[in-house]
């Protein structure tokens, strides 16, 4: 959504094409690193580009990460069934055209 090859403010601060740079920040790991130490790093891009966060929440009321219309564009506009294995490391889950809903 935010991928551009510019430099780009207008949700979080990032740097031009943020996927690489996040993809760079995953690399830059040794071999044998924690799989969510890498992805906690690689979010950090987005949730704390500036680095002057100790801490970050990224749910709660307000929303200063930008990401309060992801709910109602996938309510409004496209039908995402998404669903976890138990092969994953969150929890399975799956989906319902019925019971899934924003």
């Amino acid at each position: 959504m935010v991928d551009y090859p510019t430099p780009a403010n207008f949700m979080m601060n990032l740097p031009a094409y943020p996927v690489k740079e996040m993809c760079k920040i995953i690399d830059s790991f040794p071999a044998g690193a924690d799989v969510v130490e890498k992805a906690f790093a690689a979010a950090s891009l987005y949730y704390n580009y500036t680095g002057d966060q100790k801490c970050f929440q990224v749910e709660g009321g307000d929303d200063h990460h930008g990401l309060s219309g992801w709910g109602w564009q996938a309510c409004t506009e496209m039908v995402m069934p998404m669903t976890v294995s138990n092969e994953s490391m969150f929890p399975p889950s799956g989906f319902s055209y019925e019971l899934d809903h924003y």
